[in-house]
Protein backbone atom coordinates (compact mmCIF):
# COMPACT_ATOMS: atom_id res chain seq x y z
CA UNK A 1 0.00 0.00 0.00
CA UNK A 2 0.96 3.54 -1.22
CA UNK A 3 0.92 6.74 1.08
CA UNK A 4 -1.88 8.21 -1.09
CA UNK A 5 -4.09 4.77 -0.77
CA UNK A 6 -2.78 5.40 2.89
CA UNK A 7 -4.31 8.83 2.89
CA UNK A 8 -7.29 9.08 0.55
CA UNK A 9 -8.83 5.22 1.41
CA UNK A 10 -8.12 5.09 5.25
CA UNK A 11 -8.59 8.82 7.22
CA UNK A 12 -8.70 6.91 10.44
CA UNK A 13 -6.17 4.51 10.29
CA UNK A 14 -3.72 7.53 8.36
CA UNK A 15 -4.68 10.08 11.47
CA UNK A 16 -4.04 7.41 14.33
CA UNK A 17 -0.07 6.93 12.81
CA UNK A 18 0.07 10.51 12.25
CA UNK A 19 -0.98 11.47 15.55
CA UNK A 20 1.52 8.79 17.43
CA UNK A 21 4.61 9.51 15.73
CA UNK A 22 3.63 13.59 16.03
CA UNK A 23 3.13 12.54 19.98
CA UNK A 24 5.89 10.53 20.25
CA UNK A 25 8.33 12.78 18.86
CA UNK A 26 7.14 15.45 21.37
CA UNK A 27 7.80 13.08 23.94
CA UNK A 28 11.15 12.63 23.21
CA UNK A 29 11.55 16.89 23.11
CA UNK A 30 10.07 17.39 26.66
CA UNK A 31 10.30 14.73 28.87
CA UNK A 32 6.98 15.86 30.99
CA UNK A 33 4.60 15.11 28.47
CA UNK A 34 4.24 11.94 28.93
CA UNK A 35 3.17 12.60 32.47
CA UNK A 36 0.40 14.72 31.44
CA UNK A 37 -1.39 12.29 29.41
CA UNK A 38 -0.05 8.74 30.28
CA UNK A 39 -3.14 6.71 31.34
CA UNK A 40 -2.46 6.54 35.46
CA UNK A 41 -4.41 4.87 37.87
CA UNK A 42 -4.25 7.79 40.47
CA UNK A 43 -4.69 10.48 37.75
CA UNK A 44 -7.98 8.73 36.80
CA UNK A 45 -9.19 8.55 39.83
CA UNK A 46 -8.97 12.32 40.60
CA UNK A 47 -11.23 13.16 37.45
CA UNK A 48 -8.75 13.07 34.75
CA UNK A 49 -10.79 10.47 32.50
CA UNK A 50 -9.19 11.73 29.18
CA UNK A 51 -6.35 9.70 30.32
CA UNK A 52 -8.39 6.86 29.19
CA UNK A 53 -7.85 8.05 25.63
CA UNK A 54 -4.77 9.93 25.56
CA UNK A 55 -2.18 7.24 27.23
CA UNK A 56 -3.29 5.48 23.75
CA UNK A 57 -1.03 7.84 21.46
CA UNK A 58 2.04 7.35 23.53
CA UNK A 59 4.77 5.06 23.45
CA UNK A 60 7.52 3.50 25.67
CA UNK A 61 9.98 3.54 23.57
CA UNK A 62 11.13 3.36 19.52
CA UNK A 63 10.56 -0.77 19.66
CA UNK A 64 6.96 -0.09 21.38
CA UNK A 65 6.15 2.49 18.53
CA UNK A 66 7.01 0.87 15.89
CA UNK A 67 5.63 -2.57 16.14
CA UNK A 68 2.07 -1.13 17.28
CA UNK A 69 2.43 1.34 14.48
CA UNK A 70 3.59 -1.52 11.94
CA UNK A 71 0.54 -3.51 13.05
CA UNK A 72 -2.00 -0.87 12.57
CA UNK A 73 -0.53 -0.69 8.90
CA UNK A 74 -0.32 -3.75 7.89
CA UNK A 75 -3.94 -4.70 9.73
CA UNK A 76 -5.84 -1.30 9.75
CA UNK A 77 -6.33 -0.44 6.02
CA UNK A 78 -7.82 -3.86 5.39
CA UNK A 79 -10.16 -3.50 8.28
CA UNK A 80 -11.00 0.35 7.56
CA UNK A 81 -11.87 -0.34 3.97
CA UNK A 82 -14.22 -3.43 5.13
CA UNK A 83 -16.04 -2.05 8.27
CA UNK A 84 -15.62 2.02 6.85
CA UNK A 85 -14.22 5.28 8.75
CA UNK A 86 -16.82 5.69 11.52
CA UNK A 87 -17.16 1.87 12.24
CA UNK A 88 -13.11 1.15 12.29
CA UNK A 89 -12.69 4.36 14.35
CA UNK A 90 -15.34 3.37 17.17
CA UNK A 91 -13.57 -0.33 16.82
CA UNK A 92 -9.81 0.99 17.38
CA UNK A 93 -10.58 3.89 20.03
CA UNK A 94 -13.06 1.78 21.71
CA UNK A 95 -10.11 -0.99 22.39
CA UNK A 96 -8.00 1.63 23.85
CA UNK A 97 -10.81 2.62 26.20
CA UNK A 98 -11.40 -0.68 26.90
CA UNK A 99 -7.86 -1.64 27.34
CA UNK A 100 -6.99 1.32 29.50
CA UNK A 101 -10.06 0.84 31.43
CA UNK A 102 -9.40 -2.80 32.26
CA UNK A 103 -5.86 -1.47 33.72
CA UNK A 104 -8.08 0.96 35.64
CA UNK A 105 -9.93 -1.67 37.28
CA UNK A 106 -7.19 -4.18 37.81
CA UNK A 107 -4.54 -1.20 39.13
CA UNK A 108 -2.30 -1.07 36.70
CA UNK A 109 -0.23 1.71 38.11
CA UNK A 110 0.47 3.43 34.60
CA UNK A 111 0.01 2.20 30.46
CA UNK A 112 0.72 3.53 27.89
CA UNK A 113 0.39 2.21 23.94
CA UNK A 114 -1.95 2.07 21.39
CA UNK A 115 -1.94 -1.73 21.44
CA UNK A 116 -5.92 -2.28 23.36
CA UNK A 117 -7.06 -0.30 20.24
CA UNK A 118 -4.70 -2.73 18.30
CA UNK A 119 -5.88 -5.77 20.22
CA UNK A 120 -9.08 -5.12 19.83
CA UNK A 121 -8.85 -5.04 15.70
CA UNK A 122 -6.82 -8.29 15.73
CA UNK A 123 -9.82 -10.21 17.84
CA UNK A 124 -12.32 -8.74 15.50
CA UNK A 125 -10.43 -10.12 12.77
CA UNK A 126 -10.08 -13.54 13.90
CA UNK A 127 -13.67 -13.40 14.99
CA UNK A 128 -13.90 -12.94 10.88
CA UNK A 129 -11.90 -15.28 10.32
CA UNK A 130 -13.64 -18.09 12.63
CA UNK A 131 -16.94 -17.31 11.13
CA UNK A 132 -16.38 -17.14 7.90
CA UNK A 133 -13.27 -18.65 6.90
CA UNK A 134 -13.48 -21.75 8.66
CA UNK A 135 -10.35 -20.68 10.26
CA UNK A 136 -9.36 -22.58 13.89
CA UNK A 137 -8.83 -21.14 17.07
CA UNK A 138 -5.62 -23.14 17.17
CA UNK A 139 -3.96 -21.71 14.03
CA UNK A 140 -4.90 -18.35 14.56
CA UNK A 141 -2.83 -19.12 18.31
CA UNK A 142 -0.08 -21.00 16.48
CA UNK A 143 0.50 -18.07 13.99
CA UNK A 144 0.01 -15.24 17.08
CA UNK A 145 3.06 -16.76 18.88
CA UNK A 146 4.74 -13.96 19.25
CA UNK A 147 1.59 -11.66 20.64
CA UNK A 148 1.36 -14.33 23.00
CA UNK A 149 4.70 -14.29 24.37
CA UNK A 150 4.75 -10.52 24.79
CA UNK A 151 1.56 -10.48 27.42
CA UNK A 152 4.45 -12.26 29.41
CA UNK A 153 7.42 -9.80 29.27
CA UNK A 154 8.11 -8.10 32.24
CA UNK A 155 6.38 -4.22 31.91
CA UNK A 156 3.87 -5.14 29.52
CA UNK A 157 0.20 -4.17 30.91
CA UNK A 158 -1.67 -7.55 29.54
CA UNK A 159 -4.69 -6.06 31.05
CA UNK A 160 -5.08 -3.73 28.53
CA UNK A 161 -4.41 -6.28 25.98
CA UNK A 162 -7.33 -8.28 27.32
CA UNK A 163 -9.58 -5.46 27.74
CA UNK A 164 -9.18 -4.79 24.07
CA UNK A 165 -9.29 -8.38 22.86
CA UNK A 166 -12.90 -8.86 24.76
CA UNK A 167 -14.02 -5.70 23.60
CA UNK A 168 -12.85 -6.62 19.53
CA UNK A 169 -15.17 -9.81 20.41
CA UNK A 170 -17.96 -8.24 21.62
CA UNK A 171 -18.17 -5.48 18.86
CA UNK A 172 -17.76 -8.38 15.93
CA UNK A 173 -20.97 -9.61 17.31
CA UNK A 174 -22.75 -6.17 17.40
CA UNK A 175 -21.01 -5.33 13.71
Amino acid sequence: MNLMNLVSGCPVTFATILICAVVYFRQNSDPSFTGKYLCNTYMIQQGQYYRLLTGGFLHGGPWHIMMNLYSLYNLGPWMERMLGPAKFLLLLYGGVLAGNLFCYLFKVRSSLGLSGGLYAVMFFYFMLLTSYASVSWASILQNNIANIIINFMPGVAWQAHLGGALFGILVSFLF
